[in-house]
């Protein structure tokens, strides 16, 4: 019977392990609009950050790392369209954002360095027919292209210009919302290091007045430190009205980016100057160059260094104990930026009730043994493989049964069963009389 003590007690800890129930919610460690997003985990397949764990068991704690790349590419990929950044409020309008029809917009002040194509820009040009540039020769322009063209484009001219940002490059006229609630307008929101430029297009008509009853609704998103921009389409329809739908520069659009020369583009696929619409969907242009110098680690409250391993086994004590996963790496102007998470594992004491039964003596005839009632979801394992409240024996032994209900809560009852057998005695039945020597 040893050996099934420690076999069933392996059994039981294993089980623990494996059968982790979680009691938290899936947090992303951000500050303020940052997209640099630390994420400490339960495991390296877990997506939840705390857990809770019963005594005696081991886990190993995982991050996912936001590693910072260079901006001398980008990859493309879509990404859940929200109708509000977080940290958005409304929105800086000027005289030219109600009014604009073809004309570009005054310089505008981005609010942080932002690197596009392995440059650092701090101010930007608007143009009312769906694009940005840092390009700021662009400025109060007359003529800001409407005619959408598919990248990359082979020159920089005055009214397409180079180091511009497509949102929904197209023929809009702004004027025809005038008093309306159509608008042009940006703000820059968060703290640093991880403040945002946000761009937005509301509810801005298509040119010509036959179809200024279809309207583009667009958002450009550009994050500080990690230089992504992100491109979210709230409603952009393909015109039905003849006039419309014969007009290239209201059918077709494209959505991409464009660097210092024709080798540095990038566009979302089926939207380079092609026929498409668009309603709540969104993109994202990550830059995908080399990784800047970066550091990790797991520490303790105090600060100190546990391990510089990613993946980090522990077994921890009784109680509740964080880990600090610690990330510092430079951003593109070399300065070192740290980002930290905290994994909390509440580990709890086994409460086993051991509950030994009177010894049950058995004959030939067979013997109930029964572990107690529980609740709907109470599991019940025997000694010898059963999973059932109660089991029938002749055989004579030591019998054990495990009742559980869940593992977090380490609550399980441990019951032993000791069954003998009655050894019968024949005895005469002739007495005898008299003494004895």
């Amino acid at each position: 019977m040893m050996n099934f003590k420690m076999s069933f007690l392996t059994w039981r800890i294993a089980v623990t392990f494996l059968c982790l129930s979680t009691l938290f919610q899936t947090l992303l460690a951000q500050v303020s609009c940052s997209l640099v997003r630390l994420k400490s985990k339960a495991s390296p397949t877990s997506q939840r950050r705390d857990t809770s764990i019963c005594a005696g068991s081991s886990l190993t704690l995982s991050a996912d790392l936001p590693l910072v790349r260079n901006t001398s590419s980008y990859t493309v990929e879509p990404i859940p369209f929200i109708d509000s950044i977080p940290c958005e409020t409304g929105g800086i309008l000027s005289a030219w954002g109600l009014t604009a029809d073809d004309k570009a917009s005054p310089v505008f002040p981005i609010g942080f360095d932002f690197f596009y194509f392995g440059v650092k820009y701090t101010q930007f040009v608007l143009s009312p027919n769906g694009f940005m540039t840092f390009n700021t020769a662009h400025a109060n322009y007359d003529y800001s292209s409407y005619v959408p063209t598919a990248l990359p484009f082979a020159s920089s001219t005055a009214s397409r210009p180079f180091n511009s940002i497509f949102g929904a490059w197209m023929d809009i006229d702004i004027v025809q919302t005038k008093g309306g609630t159509g608008s042009i307008s940006y703000q820059t929101v968060g703290v640093a290091p991880f403040r945002a430029l946000i761009i937005k297009y509301d509810n801005c008509s298509y040119f010509n007045h036959s179809c200024k009853q279809y309207r583009l609704n667009l958002k450009m998103v550009l994050y500080e430190t990690t230089n992504i921009i992100d491109m979210y389409i709230g409603t952009k329809p393909i015109p039905s009205h003849p006039i419309c739908s014969a007009n290239h520069d209201l059918t077709h659009s494209t959505q991409g980016i464009i660097g210092n020369n024709s080798t540095q583009f990038a566009f979302t696929p089926g939207r380079n100057d092609q026929v498409w619409d668009g309603f709540q969907t969104a993109y994202r242009y990550t830059p995908s160059g080399a990784t800047q110098t970066n550091s990790f680690s797991w520490r303790g409250l105090n600060n100190a260094v546990l391990s510089n391993a990613v993946n980090y086994p522990i077994t921890p004590s009784v109680g509740t104990n964080q880990f600090v996963s610690s990330f510092v790496f430079q951003d593109l102007n070399n300065q070192n930026i740290t980002v930290r998470d905290t994994a909390t594992v509440v580990v709890k004491p086994n409460v086993f009730n051991y509950i030994y039964a009177n010894d049950s003596f058995i004959c030939n005839s067979n013997v109930t043994l029964d572990a107690g009632p529980g609740p709907a979801d109470v599991r019940y394992l025997w000694s010898n493989g059963a999973t059932t409240r109660t089991i029938n024996t002749n055989v004579p032994g030591r019998y054990y049964a495990l009742k559980f209900k869940d593992f977090v809560n380490c609550i399980n009852d441990s019951f032993v069963f000791d069954l003998r057998r009655i050894i019968k005695v024949k005895l005469d039945t002739v007495l005898r009389n008299g003494c004895f020597r």
